[in-house]
């Protein structure tokens, strides 16, 4: 693994002009250029080359693999003194990460000052935690820069693109994972397990005065206690102190329900194709961060780092708290599956300081510069039915392809060793209906029918096995990728249909094929290794 780093560390040290007054200033692009302009990739490496040169014990600069168009993705790893194996020490790691939508740059910029200033300044989370960070998550969206892109963002040079090298909007493939990049960062995570995760962006929804707009990870089967605790203690907490220090108002991120005359904050669906969520679900305190697109650019530049550093200042004083709550979440027995899941709104309301609004005779959104200040039911609590459940979930040997997306996930998969007979609970489809668009070249499932029924049933040697137990660190997400009822199943994208439908004639389903075995204790099993 170290041999494998110098590798990366290597292809990353190019030279940079004029080091010796790079040396003395270590200005970002847009410092360099009054905000006028955001980096290239090469920028941001450079940046963190000199870094990295000037301070060798606490920055290591990496990289987490490579992009559709061949680019490497960096990765930054800082700490005092730095570590670059996962379990050389026992601090806890911050993943932050940027540019998954590469023309939404401040995160990129914000990371690489804050960075700096943490290095200078001799920040304490340098001591008590090993931060990772990704600062050009989206190498190829971002080299696409032009003028001719987001022009409202008043940049000179212009941003990226939203999407890949694949044209693929990497923030809608965290559960089929399709994307080098993102399966390059579901790695990452899964190897060095972080406290907390950031996913940096810019929002360009509802005209408000507050530059600062975040939400957490929202799915129901994330950790409850987590979510109450973010919103009850760490909300108020970090606001208060991006205010105080930065002078950076926050609300949370969401839009209005209507924006003439809104009563209510929305937020969009709790999904696990969103990385806020699916690593939310995986046990971090997952964090998105939307800085306001109608500010100027420094001004989200300065909002995303105060988010950030705020952050960093909640945990190293809340950290024995965060730690306690994510182990809690990934020891307790079983899961609890939930479903039918729907957003209701907080005891408490929240203010937007917003303007007035209307539409006009051609029904056209007009706002005004008028200052309204808005008191409105947040829509973020997310809960449904609840389902308790242990077990494993069962299926047949050809379901290869089944088999690898789970492990790309950090499922981990088991091989029944020899033939067993169980009582199995089996979903039967009664009616499936489909989106009427594709979705990055999927026809997608949209409502889904059918009843559960118990039958005895002998499991093959040979059998794929996904054990539902503490040893199985991501259940929650296993379950939420395998439960026919679930809104993220990875068969709700079409993988799999023709086991779905029994005849290619009929547009009839039946069984699902993956079973779930409620009392799994009769199973022979062994963990398949990497190379099966």
């Amino acid at each position: 693994m170290m041999k494998k780093l110098l590798i990366f560390v290597s292809i990353f040290l190019i030279p940079v002009a004029g080091s010796t007054a790079l040396a003395k200033t270590l200005q970002t692009v847009p410092e360099q250029t009054d905000y006028k302009s955001t980096s290239h990739l090469k920028d941001v490496i450079s940046f963190f080359s000199e870094l990295q040169a000037r301070y060798p014990n606490q920055v290591v600069l990496s990289s987490i693999g490579t992009t559709f168009e061949g680019r490497r993705i960096p990765l930054v790893i800082l700490g005092n003194p730095v570590v670059t194996v996962p379990g050389q020490s026992k601090k806890p790691v911050i993943l932050f990460v940027a540019n998954i939508h590469a023309g939404e740059v401040e995160g990129k910029e914000a990371l690489q000052m804050l960075a700096r200033d943490m290095l200078k300044n001799r920040h304490p989370a340098l001591k008590r935690f090993t931060v990772l960070m990704v600062p050009v998550f989206n190498p190829d969206g971002n080299e696409k820069i032009s003028p001719l892109h987001r022009v409202y963002q008043q940049i000179k040079n212009g941003v990226g693109v939203r999407t890949n090298g694949l044209n693929m909007d990497l923030n809608r493939d965290f559960v089929k994972l399709e994307s080098p990049e993102d399966r390059a960062l579901v790695r990452l995570f899964d190897r060095w397990l972080p406290l907390v995760y950031v996913d940096c962006h810019t929002t360009d929804g509802s005209h408000h005065t507050e530059p600062l707009t975040w939400i957490w990870g929202r799915s129901a089967n994330g950790s409850e206690a987590v979510h109450r605790y973010i919103y009850a203690i760490l909300r108020p907490w970090l606001n208060r102190y991006a205010w105080k220090n930065y002078k950076i108002a926050a609300i949370p991120y969401g839009n209005f329900d209507d924006a003439a005359h809104p009563k209510k904050w929305v937020q969009f669906p709790s999904v696990l194709m969103v990385g806020v969520d699916y690593f939310g679900v995986k046990g971090a305190f997952s964090f998105l961060d939307e800085n306001y697109a109608y500010a100027d650019f420094s001004t989200r530049i300065r909002a995303c780092y105060a988010f950030l550093d705020s952050l960093l200042h909640f945990t190293l004083s809340h950290q024995d708290e965060m730690t306690a709550l994510v182990r809690r979440f990934r020891n307790r027995p079983g899961v609890e599956f939930h479903y039918n899941v729907k957003a209701k709104a907080f005891p408490e309301k929240v203010i937007i300081h917003g303007f007035r609004e209307y539409r006009n005779k051609n029904g056209r959104r007009v706002v005004t510069a008028e200052r309204v200040d808005k008191r409105l039911d947040f829509m973020g609590d997310f809960s449904g039915d609840v389902k308790k459940f242990s077990g494993a979930y069962v299926f047949p040997a050809g379901m290869n392809g089944l088999k690898e997306k789970l492990r790309q996930h950090g499922i981990q998969v088991y091989t029944v060793l020899s033939p067993f007979t169980a009582n199995c609970r089996i979903y039967h489809f009664s009616k499936i209906t489909y989106k009427t668009r594709p979705f990055q070249g999927h026809v997608m499932m949209d409502t889904v029918e059918g009843k559960w029924r118990s039958s005895e049933k002998t499991i093959p040697a040979g059998w794929y096995a996904v054990p539902l137990n503490r040893s199985q660190l991501f259940r929650q997400l296993a379950v939420a990728v395998l439960e026919p009822e679930s809104r993220d199943a990875l068969y709700r994208y079409g993988f799999w249909s023709t086991m779905i439908y029994p005849s290619e004639w009929r547009d009839v389903p039946g069984d699902y094929p993956v079973y779930r075995i409620e009392k799994s204790g009769g199973m022979k099993i062994r963990l398949l290794n990497n190379a099966e």
